[in-house]
This record gives C-alpha cells, sequence and structure tokens, in this order.
C-alpha cells in the first residue's frame, strides 16, 4: 500500500516547488555584499583612522600656537617700605660724605612711604609659537610615510570589497548549481509517471510482472528523497548568498538568480607569467604590500633622525598685571633644544626594530608575490580542466540519453528488463546533473581566475565566451534549461 502511494507523494511534492521570487543579478549579488561585508565596513574605519593620523602626522611639522592664562587672588597686596630713625624700616643711617652715599641715601629716602610691588589680585597672559627645525629635515619621508599608511588601509579595504565579491559570485553560481539538480530531480521523478503506466499496460496485458512494478516504485522513491536533499541545498545557497547580501531569511526563500549559459565557459590560453604580471599591476593586496615595504624603509630613516638633538624655533610674548615690579609687557625669540644625550640604547634598538621591520615587509611582499603566483596558476589550470570535464560530461549526457532511448525500446519489445530501464535512466541523470556541476565549476574557475588576476568583478567582465558574447542571459539549447531533455 505505502509503494502504492509513492506516485502520488511524489507528483506532489514535484508540484510544490518554492515559488519564484525577483530574480537577483550577479552584478546586484556583488554590490549588496560589498555593501554589506563587516570587512568592508572595518577597513573604511580604518581609512577614516589612517586619515586622521596623516593630518595629525602633518600637524605636528608646522608651527605650534600655544597660549597661556593665569589668575590668582592672593590673601593681601604685598608692599614694602625703606624707613630710617628706628621707625621699624631700617636703621638711622650716618650723614652721606660721597656723591655715592648720597645717592644711596636719596634713593632710600624715595621709598620712605609704603611702595606696593604686588596686587591682591594677579594675571597674567602669554602667548608662543614654536616651530620644529630638526623635523623639517625629514619633513618629506615623514609626510610619504603618513601618506602611504593611508594608501595601505584603502588598499586592505579594496582587498576586502574583492573578498567580499569572491564570495557573492561563488554563492551565486552555487545557488545556480544547486536549482539546476533540483529541477533535474523533480523532473527524474515526474519521468516516472509515464513508466509506471507503461508497466500497467504491461501488466495487464501479462507481459510484466509485478516485480517490475516493485522495481520502478523503488526507483522512483530514491528520486524523491533525491529530490529533498537537493531542495535542501537549494534552501542552504539561498541562505548563505541572502546572508552574504544582507537580507532577512524571509526575502531568501525567494531569491533567484537570472539565467546564464554555461555551455560556452572557455579555458583561458594567456600565459601564468602575462597574467601575473597583470595582476602585479592591479591586485589591491599588492598595491597595500608595496606600500607597507616602502614605509618599512622609510621608518629606518625616520628612527635614525631620532639620534640627533631637537632644535626648536620660539617666539613669545607675556603681558603682566597687578605686579608691580616686574616688566607689564615683555617678548622673546629665540631656539629650543632638546636632546636624550643618553637613554640606554633605546633609540639605537629603535633603528634595529625598524630594519627588522622593513626586513620582514620585503619577505612578505615576496612571499606574497609568490602565493599569487600559485593562485593564478592553480585556477587557470582548473578552469582548463572544467572546461575539458564540461566537453566531456556533454558527450556522456548525449549517449546516456540514447542509452535509455534504446533500453526503453527494447523494453517495449520484451527484450529488456525493467532493471536496464532504470538502470538507463539513473545514468541519463547522473551524466546530466554532471554536465550541469561541471558548466557551472568551469564558471567559478573563471570568476576565480578573473579574481586572482584582479580583472573588474562584473559580469560583464567575468562572462563572456572570449569573444564578447555575453554569458548571462536566456542560456541556448544547451545551456542549463535546454540541459533537461
Amino acid at each position: 500500500m505505502r509503494l502504492r502511494l509513492l506516485p502520488l507523494l511524489t507528483a506532489g511534492l514535484a508540484l510544490a516547488a518554492p515559488a519564484l521570487g525577483a530574480e537577483i543579478s550577479l552584478d546586484q549579488a556583488i554590490e549588496a555584499a560589498v555593501a554589506h561585508s563587516p570587512q568592508v565596513v572595518a577597513q573604511e574605519a580604518a581609512i577614516d583612522v589612517a586619515r586622521s593620523e596623516r593630518v595629525i602626522g602633518r600637524a605636528h611639522l608646522r608651527p605650534v600656537l600655544q597660549v597661556t592664562g593665569d589668575l590668582k587672588v592672593w590673601n593681601q597686596a604685598q608692599e614694602v617700605s625703606f624707613t630710617g630713625g628706628g621707625g621699624g624700616g631700617l636703621p638711622s643711617l650716618p650723614a652721606p660724605t660721597t656723591p655715592y652715599e648720597a645717592a644711596l641715601a636719596a634713593l632710600l629716602d624715595g621709598f620712605s612711604s609704603p611702595t606696593r610691588i604686588q596686587d591682591q589680585i594677579t594675571a597674567a597672559f602669554g602667548a608662543s609659537i614654536m616651530q620644529p627645525l630638526t623635523d623639517l629635515i625629514s619633513t618629506r619621508s615623514t609626510r610619504e610615510a603618513l601618506a602611504l599608511g593611508l594608501d595601505v588601509a584603502q588598499a586592505a579595504r579594496a582587498e576586502a570589497a574583492r573578498s567580499a565579491a569572491v564570495d557573492a559570485i561563488a554563492a551565486w553560481l552555487r545557488l545556480h548549481l544547486a536549482l539546476a539538480l533540483e529541477r533535474s530531480a523533480s523532473q527524474s521523478v515526474q519521468e516516472y509517471a509515464p513508466r509506471l503506466e507503461q508497466v500497467d499496460a504491461l501488466l495487464a496485458g501479462g507481459a510484466a510482472l509485478q516485480s517490475d512494478r516493485l522495481r520502478l516504485e523503488v526507483a522512483q522513491a530514491s528520486a524523491a528523497q533525491d529530490l529533498i536533499a537537493a531542495r535542501a541545498q537549494v534552501a542552504t545557497a539561498q541562505s548563505v548568498l541572502a546572508t552574504l547580501m544582507g537580507l532577512s531569511p524571509e526575502q531568501a526563500d525567494e531569491l533567484r538568480p537570472t539565467p546564464v549559459d554555461t555551455t560556452r565557459c572557455k579555458a583561458d590560453t594567456t600565459s601564468v607569467d602575462a597574467l601575473l604580471s597583470r595582476a602585479l599591476d592591479v591586485r589591491p593586496e599588492l598595491r597595500g604590500a608595496r606600500a607597507s615595504t616602502r614605509q618599512a624603509e622609510l621608518g629606518v630613516d625616520l628612527a635614525r633622525a631620532r639620534m640627533w638633538p631637537s632644535v626648536s624655533a620660539v617666539a613669545a610674548y607675556t603681558h603682566l598685571e597687578g605686579q608691580g615690579l616686574a616688566v607689564k609687557d615683555s617678548a622673546y625669540v629665540g631656539l629650543n633644544l632638546r636632546w636624550n644625550a643618553f637613554e640606554w640604547g633605546a633609540t639605537r634598538e629603535g633603528i634595529t626594530i625598524a630594519r627588522a621591520r622593513s626586513r620582514q615587509a620585503d619577505q612578505q611582499l615576496r612571499a606574497l608575490t609568490d602565493r599569487l603566483r600559485m593562485q593564478i596558476a592553480s585556477a587557470q589550470q582548473e578552469l582548463r580542466a572544467t572546461a575539458e570535464v564540461q566537453g566531456v560530461a556533454a558527450l556522456a549526457e548525449t549517449q546516456a540519453s540514447e542509452s535509455l532511448r534504446v533500453e526503453s525500446v527494447r523494453y517495449g519489445a520484451g527484450d529488456a528488463t525493467t532493471t536496464d530501464v532504470v538502470t538507463a535512466e539513473a545514468a541519463l541523470r547522473r551524466a546530466r546533473d554532471q554536465r550541469v556541476a561541471a558548466g557551472f565549476r568551469c564558471l567559478l574557475a573563471r570568476a576565480t581566475l578573473g579574481a586572482a588576476v584582479g580583472d573588474t568583478l562584473r559580469a560583464s567582465e567575468l562572462f563572456d565566451d572570449g569573444e564578447g558574447a555575453p554569458l548571462t542571459g536566456p542560456p541556448d539549447d544547451g545551456g542549463i534549461e535546454g540541459g533537461e531533455r
């Protein structure tokens, strides 16, 4: 009874496909993934930090204006007086006998009354300008190092965007593949209905056995299980792409990629050296690595500059209120010298560290170049292999389709068994799925190679047949839709 209910269950399963939503193009998926990527957002914040650090570093090379102010309220004003004759001041002095003593006596007599030297409230105001002089010697290196810091941050942001785009491309293609395999599984389930009708007719005429029908029902049940698994893969692929694009789980169920033709995916015959030369010019992480290497070289020069004294030009003005004996307004210009004559070798070790970082950055650049060469060579070989596999898989599908036709004719004539037909149908489905999977693996390998070389990650750049004709758009007869025969 359970086996006889399988045709109804599997037919209902095949018709219960998810509703189509708005189609998402590859470019839309890339743009949304880059905009939503936490790594891209974090690197944009790093760019803001680098830009502010450049402003701060340049500001340290320019004159600094410092303004100071001071206001004090004392417990009392301060006065001084010089009185003679035992009046609490100076003792009485003898009469002057020389001109010098006469002058001194006149001065003291002028202070015989109390003289205020400080008010109870005093105030001071000062302004000074300081311009570093020795730092100007390394101005060019400092400015270049600061600009390179911004270049490194921008290159890191570009690399994060490239990585997010590559993830979006892979997720978009995997969703394509999952949907294609789901359609293949659904078609396989539906193909068993006429087979069962044929067996029933033969059973009625005594030309078939009940075991023949049971074999078909078991095969149909197996195909239904594969369909369930395929739909689970579709749901997973939709969830991954939706997460990358920043969509909600509800929106994930409606994701459908725009069509793409996998049959015209071709291998790349460009030499690895030529591809590497292109990559060295445009890959953002290489630009960042070169900037880091140059920044480390400048760091050695800047560390050496710290060995020398620091000299600054200074100009200052001061205004005082409430201080009787002080000059009310004063100003000066001069030089300020500062030199850490002895600091236990700290500056020398700083030079050693800067040199080590320079060597480290240089080796990292070389390692990145070698890794990029291997990445390009691997991606190109993968593209060549998948392109060849795609051709072989298409031929295998054609052969499997012909084998099924022959076995069906033989079964109708009574020369083949149900097992022969079921085996041929399973072989056709495997060949069809392998052809579809090979096509998408070829496109993914092509996108991986384009990303490794540093090509623009857009559908118009990644997906064409090598002659300018786009692979996006309605597929040809041999494409995804047309392959379901």
